[in-house]
């Protein structure tokens, strides 16, 4: 797990000659490398149990963080009116913020901070909220600002259960109206925008229901909207992480700074905050505290978000009490060294796959010995090579993720290999062997032209320049995380030695060290099965145990729907699939030709023929679609 640097050196300035004693709700974010905190609220005289005034600003502060001489920047009267409490949005070109209010009254507004030439430029230019709203929560998910709950009024103030959405692709067509969540109205509280596994979702967490009678209830459930499927779903999990913040972390990671966990029962004695780093997984639904941190976190504040490096931006530490230090993050990620025994596999491991090249460079006589490997290739090599092309980097990485993240119905993928076999077998196997053809594409040619051989042609290598795109590069991250090296530099490195041992042994070379890396492969995976057992409690009756209790066995839903991974949707999809590639590509196609077949394309003349020399057959397909045989 990722670990985090904290680091509160960095404090607002001096405002007037007085020291800055922070802000809350402050509209923050950055914009480029300057990070910008504008509006807020505080008690600038007094606390308030001492009589204190809560006053709104309109004063936005900047400082250019990626110069470690910067100084902060102060521009007041920046926005249109002194605001707080409202949601800050940073997008590649500029601050959005959203709603808001002050002391008497809630806004719709909506505008765009801008740093253009060292000045602040304000886009008013923007559809505003369907109602004014304050102390809401919004994340941007696929080109799109979701906003949740937050209350209308600052008179009468009552917490509601509005969702609403704008596409910025077309923000002329305003906010949506979305569903609401099966749960109670809310404001303060924590939204984050991450992957479930399958989609980019909207998760909302904790806040507090109030109403106008003086009702307070602190929440903490939670829930996630899946914007694909238009739907919400209840997380069974406790948040305690009211008024807190969010920041999504890796594939399926969400972290909680802080926030307020409970109220106590009977009292109006406030429990304070809380300094916790909580993680929530998307995928396994489990909430751990991942760590204490050293100082204060404060609540009712926003994150702001560079990379790995993410800043709380002042806040509220204690209730009226506000702080003018900046909590700075910086996320560094879990690395593993690679150690001197997997080097020295890595190195013994690619030295053979060069030498394979080599050996068999020194066969290569004719073209047949290099499509071909001269027929000599045993089945059970083939066998391998067919597997191991098909189990790629996706396979290996990705699918096993997935299930993961899911279930097994992508088990299922295999399992359409199984439907195809007799096809394979009993239909194209024979009928390309007939024809004796060293590309699928020379059929294509026989029984139509040229021209088609060539754009179908076309059309494969363009699918695996696209595939090799995700095949390299998947293996490639992983080479990049445990060795260091520049992940160019271990694409570059893959696909340099792959074409030299191609090009030097041929199919022969190709067919060898595509069993090898299947032997290799399946030995790691089950090598990485036995290991996790018996380093795991109760061993394989606790693995099992765990995924039956968390459904990982479980092969898809039974409906028949097209929209989701169901067990019938995955059966029909890898049929086709599986048919495609193994009865048309041309990986496979080659493959089928290497083995020793009886000599259809070669035999004695028969007694018809008047000569004594060999007698060539060849078969080919006539423009009437019949297979014809041809006789030299």
């Amino acid at each position: 797990m990722e670990k985090i640097k904290w680091d509160n050196s960095l404090t607002l300035p001096e405002i007037d000659g007085r020291a800055n004693i922070g802000v809350a709700g402050a509209f923050s974010g950055f914009i480029g490398n300057n990070l910008v905190i504008a509006g807020g609220a505080n008690f600038p005289d007094t606390t308030p149990w001492n009589g204190g005034h809560k006053t709104w600003w309109n004063t936005l502060y900047y400082i250019d963080i990626s110069d470690p001489t910067a100084k902060w920047n102060i521009v007041r009267d920046c926005m249109p009116k002194a605001l707080a409490y409202g949601i800050s949005i940073e997008l590649p070109y500029g601050l959005l913020c959203i709603g808001g209010c002050d002391d008497s009254q809630c806004y719709k507004d909506v505008f765009l901070l801008q740093i253009k030439n060292g000045k602040i430029e304000v886009d008013t230019n923007w559809p505003s909220l369907p109602v004014p709203l304050a102390n809401a929560a919004g994340v941007l998910l696929d080109n799109k600002v979701y906003i949740a709950g937050g209350q209308e009024s600052m008179v009468m103030q009552e917490a509601t259960g509005h969702f609403f959405v704008l596409d910025l692709s077309n923000r002329k067509k305003g906010w949506k109206t979305l569903e609401t969540w099966p749960g109670a109205p809310r404001g303060y509280a924590v939204s984050a925008a991450q992957s479930d596994g399958f989609d980019k979702c909207f998760y909302l967490f904790s806040g507090r229901n109030y109403k106008a009678d003086g009702y307070v209830e602190v929440l903490t459930d939670g829930f996630v909207y899946n914007p694909r499927l238009n739907n919400w779903k209840k997380l069974d999990r406790q948040f305690p992480v009211m008024a807190g913040t969010a920041i999504p972390t890796g594939a399926n990671h969400i972290l909680f700074p802080g926030g307020v966990s409970r109220l106590i029962p009977g009292s109006d004695e406030h429990p304070g905050f809380d300094n916790v780093i909580r993680s929530y997984h998307t995928i396994t639904n489990t909430l751990i505290e991942k760590e204490v941190v050293p100082y204060p976190i404060p609540v009712t504040t926003n994150i702001a978000r560079k990379e790995n490096t993410f800043y709380l931006t002042s806040g509220e530490i204690n209730p009226g009490i506000r702080t003018p230090l900046l909590l700075k993050g910086e996320i560094i990620p879990f690395e593993k060294g690679l150690g001197t025994t997997n080097t020295i596999v890595i190195i013994l491991y690619f030295a053979s796959l060069a030498w394979i090249g080599y050996y068999f460079s020194k066969k290569q006589k004719n073209t047949d010995d290099y499509f071909k490997g001269g027929g000599r290739l045993p089945w059970w090599a083939v066998g391998l090579s067919i597997f191991g092309t098909s189990l790629s980097a996706i396979t290996f990485m990705s699918i096993p993720a997935k299930s993961y993240s899911s279930d097994w119905s992508y088990m299922l993928v295999n399992a359409g290999i199984l439907m195809v076999v007799p096809f394979i077998l009993y239909l194209f196997i024979p009928f390309y062997r007939k024809l004796n053809v060293t590309t699928a594409y020379e059929y294509l040619e026989q029984r139509f032209n040229p021209l088609i051989r060539v754009i179908c042609s076309l059309a494969f290598i363009l699918f695996q320049i696209g595939r090799m795109g995700i095949v390299l590069f998947l293996p490639a991250i992983a080479l990049n995380v445990v060795t260091g090296f520049d992940i160019f530099l271990c694409i570059g490195l893959m696909g340099i030695l792959s074409l030299i041992y191609t090009m030097m042994g041929g199919i022969e070379a190709v067919v060898w060290t595509d069993a090898l890396q299947v032997v290799v492969l399946l030995g790691g995976a089950i090598l990485v099965v036995i290991i996790a057992i018996f380093n795991i409690p109760d061993g394989i009756s606790g693995v099992i145990q765990e995924a039956a209790s968390d459904n990982k066995f479980d092969l898809g839903s039974l409906n028949f729907d097209l929209k989701q991974s169901t067990l019938w949707t995955v059966l029909i999809a890898t049929f086709f699939t599986n048919l495609t590639t193994y009865g048309t590509d041309q990986t496979m196609v080659q493959r089928y030709m290497t083995t020793e077949t009886e000599k259809q394309a070669k035999k004695k003349c028969p007694d018809k023929c008047r000569s004594d020399h060999t007698c060539h057959i060849t078969f080919f397909l006539c423009r009437h679609g019949t297979l014809c045989i041809l006789q030299t």
